[in-house]
This record gives C-alpha cells, structure tokens and sequence, in this order.
C-alpha cells in the first residue's frame, strides 16, 4: 500500500474510533511522538499506541481533522490538520498542525508533530 493510502486508512480508522483496525496500520517499531497532552510525549510499539488512544479518549473534547496530506518521498508525507481541545485555560483550542508521517513495510512507523515542510524533510532526511 502507498504512504497516501496508509496515510487515508489511518485517518478513516481514526474517525471511526476502532482501536483494532488502527493499530493493524502500526508498524510493531512505531514510533509515535504527541502534544495532546500539553507535552511532548513519545509511545513506542503498540502497547504504546493503545496506551495513547486510552489517554486521549479519557481526554473530552480532543479531536484532530486531518484536511491535506503532501508526499515528500515514496514513504513519507506531511499531513495538515487542525487540532481541537479544551483549553487549561478554560478556552477552546483550535489550532493548525503538522505532523509527519514515514511508513515502513506499508505500515506507520514514525509519527510525529512538525513545525514546517522544510523541517519535516530534515527530519526525514534523519530518520533513517
């Protein structure tokens, strides 16, 4: 499967909210980087995955909405997307975000939140 179609089933799995058929996409060495906790925060393997789809859906109010997805190699593309969460301060949070997005063996391997396109490549450029 192309890194554009994982990137689709991956998002289709999430909406769906089935943790099974998510974590099938997972490459086992997943390497999955989040701020959904205010934080920076890395899961490995899927014990890690499903340990972050518990505490996300323990958090109310979360929601990420994927809109566009920019190949940058065969493997790997940065996705567009806007987060959505309550805020500590009391607001809502409604904020642009990018995260890249390199598969191995047709499943995600790395996973993570990116300040630019340009930084996305370094980054994949490094990952090997």
């Amino acid at each position: 499967m192309d890194v554009l179609e994982l990137y689709a089933r991956v998002t289709r799995e999430f909406e769906r909210r089935d943790l099974e058929s998510y974590l099938a996409l997972m490459h086992p060495e997943v390497e999955f980087t989040t701020v959904a906790f205010g934080e920076e925060r890395v899961f490995r393997g899927h014990d890690g995955v499903r340990e972050w789809w518990e505490a996300l859906s323990a958090k109310p109010g979360y929601d990420a909405y994927s809109s566009t997805a920019t190949a940058i190699a065969d493997d790997a593309i940065v996705i567009r997307a806007r987060i959505r969460a309550p805020s500590q301060s009391g607001g809502y949070l409604d904020a642009a975000a990018l995260w890249l997005l390199v598969a191995r063996d047709g499943l995600v391997w790395r996973y993570g939140p990116v300040e630019s396109e340009d930084a996305a490549r370094a980054e994949y450029d490094g990952a090997d």
